[in-house]
């Protein structure tokens, strides 16, 4: 699972949101996870932004299918630094 949490009004979410997940280097693992993309400005999503600590974004976490978390990544990213780290997180 990629939990993904933005805002409207952050650059750096909003860039990695048009040019980092649907990436070429990114692409091949849509289908490989579950995506949620929550605005931390919504109050609905406040349960979920606390559960996880988010202070700065973008903030991403990483779960198994169990809901583990398996990695939290803070800042933002080139579209290849983002498939490295899911595909390393998708190998056993």
């Amino acid at each position: 699972m990629v939990i993904v949490f933005s805002a409207a009004w952050c650059g750096p979410c909003q860039q990695m949101k048009q040019s980092v997940y649907p990436s070429e280097p990114v692409n091949p693992f849509h289908d490989d996870f579950i995506w949620i993309y929550l605005d931390v400005d919504n109050p609905d999503n406040s349960p979920v932004v606390n559960q996880h600590r988010v202070t700065t974004i973008p903030h991403i976490a990483l779960k198994d299918s169990n809901g583990k978390s398996l990695k939290t990544l803070r800042g933002q990213m080139s579209a290849n630094e983002f498939a490295r780290i899911l595909r390393k997180t998708k190998q056993p």
